[in-house]
């Protein structure tokens, strides 16, 4: 009896952990376009210098310095640029084309 509960206490923890992981996948909310050097991706503990196709992820941190430029174009079509001396964290991102509805 032991051994059915903790077989069925693993399949249950092995479950659990496959549905955390696959929720934790992160999702693209857009793309650079356009990159003047000077600019930084800020992602989890990472930071790289930005380049022209970098995927722009949830909680991403954009910087950047005197000469910096970036171009973001979002999944919904919606573009927005970041100049010199600039800092800006994707917070929250909301875009529903099933429902048309964004933000």
């Amino acid at each position: 009896m032991k051994r059915v509960k903790y077989t069925v206490l693993t399949m249950l923890l092995l479950v659990i952990g496959c549905g955390v992981e696959a929720a934790s996948t992160p999702e693209v909310i857009g793309y650079l376009k356009s990159v003047e050097p000077g600019a930084t991706i800020h992602r989890e503990r990472a930071v790289a210098a930005a380049v022209a196709g970098d995927p722009i992820y949830l909680h991403d941190r954009i910087t950047t310095d005197s000469s910096g430029a970036v171009g973001i174009t979002f999944v919904d079509g919606t573009m927005i640029s970041i100049s010199e001396n600039t800092e800006m964290e994707m917070e929250s991102y909301l875009f529903k084309p099933k429902q048309e509805s964004l933000s």
